[in-house]
Formats: C-alpha cells, sequence, structure tokens
C-alpha cells in the first residue's frame, strides 16, 4: 500500500513539473541574458565607475547593528558596531526588460563584477552616551538612541 501512495504522489508530481530539459533551457536563456545586460551595461562608452551620474544616483542608506561592545552604566555610555547598507538607483545601470528575455534584476557576488561597480564595505562604530533609567528594575528596559548624517549632500 505504502509503494502505491508513493507512486501515485510521483505521477502526480511528475505532471505539475516542466520536463528537465526545458528547465534547463530557461536557465541557459536566463544567462544568456544577464551576460547580454552585464556587457551592455558596464560597456565603458556608456558606464564609468569614476563619473558622476546625471542625475545623480538615490542612495538608501542601513544602519544595521553587528554587535554591541560595551555597555557602561556608571559613564552612561555604549559603544557598538555595526555597518550600512548602502542601496543606490543609477539610471545607467538600467535595461529594458523585453529587449532581455524579460529579465528583471540580476545578481551577482562582488567578485563576480571584476570591479566595474563601485561596492564599498562601510564598517561603523558608535560611542554614544546613554541615559540609564533603573526605576522599574528588574522589569525596566532602555533606550539609547543616536542619529547618523552625512556633513556631505550633493543635490542638483
Amino acid at each position: 500500500m505504502g509503494d502505491a501512495v508513493d507512486l501515485t504522489l510521483f505521477n502526480a508530481l511528475s505532471l505539475l513539473l516542466p520536463p528537465v530539459s526545458e528547465l534547463y533551457q530557461d536557465l541557459e536563456s536566463q544567462l544568456k541574458n544577464e551576460r547580454r545586460i552585464i556587457s551592455t551595461i558596464f560597456d565603458p562608452k556608456v558606464y564609468d565607475v569614476s563619473t558622476p551620474a546625471d542625475p545623480p544616483a538615490r542612495v538608501f542608506p542601513s544602519f544595521f547593528v553587528d554587535h554591541v561592545e560595551s555597555l557602561n552604566e556608571e559613564q552612561q555610555l555604549m559603544i557598538l558596531h555595526g555597518g550600512i547598507l548602502l542601496i543606490w538607483d543609477d539610471k545607467r545601470l538600467s535595461w529594458n526588460a523585453s529587449e532581455y528575455g524579460n529579465v528583471k534584476e540580476i545578481t551577482r557576488r562582488k567578485t563576480q563584477l571584476d570591479g566595474k561597480l563601485w561596492l564599498p564595505k562601510v564598517n561603523v562604530l558608535v560611542k554614544t552616551t546613554c541615559y540609564f533609567e533603573y526605576d522599574d528594575y528588574p522589569y525596566d528596559s532602555q533606550n539609547c538612541s543616536f542619529i547618523m548624517y552625512s556633513p556631505f549632500t550633493i543635490d542638483k
């Protein structure tokens, strides 16, 4: 009885899945289109990493905390390590998806782009004061806030 159920389930799944050759062709087509996109948008005549975008690229930074190094209650001081994830929209790095097999996005490792794109690694060390209040101990919670900003703002 168990074998019949397994066989029936396998047959039902095989009806739902496309043949392996079809999946391989789809993947091969996807990769071919991605390679075409990369060679087109990173053409030195179109994109130069050292030349600013026009219009300027919009950058969306997100801060994340990696770990808290120390928390000094007596000095009311917190030190934490983190990083900044930078996401930007550079119009020079866009394409018409319909011309490339409807590929809308590509994902590559930094090493696969071979220096064609500026990909900074940003680490942050924050040292800030925190006012600790223990009125509700042991049910208290602490809130340490800080503001990050850049004195360098470029806008056209």
